[in-house]
């Protein structure tokens, strides 16, 4: 996920899908990811860690972070990074007796 951190320079983003087909909607569960700054230094670095993700990880979205397109990824990435900081997961339980 992004983190909260927003003095990091962000070239990259990968947008995991939560379902095998990708769409131009964002779906519930689908994940943004933060390329580590080593592997988005080049495009090249990013392509690989683009290819090596499909293989073992599943399909996504490479997304360079320069464009408006990119901007506007990279601004709903951080946004639901600061949604997710105040989510509270609530447990029930059952109990008998």
């Amino acid at each position: 996920m992004i983190g909260l951190d927003t003095n990091v320079l962000i070239r990259y983003l990968t947008l995991e899908f939560a379902r095998s087909q990708p769409s131009r909607v964002r779906r519930r569960g689908d994940r943004y990811w933060a390329v580590p700054q080593d592997l988005g230094r080049t495009v090249e670095r990013a392509r690989h860690l683009s290819r090596s993700w499909r293989r073992f990880v599943g399909r996504h979205e490479l997304i360079y972070t320069g464009t408006p397109s990119g901007r506007r990824h990279l601004a709903v990435a951080k946004q639901a990074a600061i949604l997710s900081y105040f989510e509270f997961n609530v447990e029930i339980h059952t109990r008998w007796g």
